[in-house]
């Protein structure tokens, strides 16, 4: 069983990145995750450490800790 990225995005030193299986996370460059796979069902864009999201229909925005270049 082989899960892919199928979209990812680069904000800086994160990626934003949906799997093949429609999770959302977000990866550091390394490829560790910040914010897991499924947490959000929709991440997208970083603004002074906050990130986009939506969970089962409730758009909002949640801190996430960014890693240091």
């Amino acid at each position: 069983w082989i899960i892919r990225a199928i979209r990812n995005k680069e904000y800086g030193n994160v990626i934003v990145a949906q799997r093949s299986d429609y999770l959302w996370g977000v990866l550091d460059h390394k490829g560790n995750e910040i914010v897991p796979f499924g947490k959000y069902d929709w991440i997208d864009g970083f603004d002074q450490g906050l990130a986009r999201v939506r969970t089962t229909g409730n758009p909002g925005r949640v801190p996430t800790r960014l890693p240091s270049l």
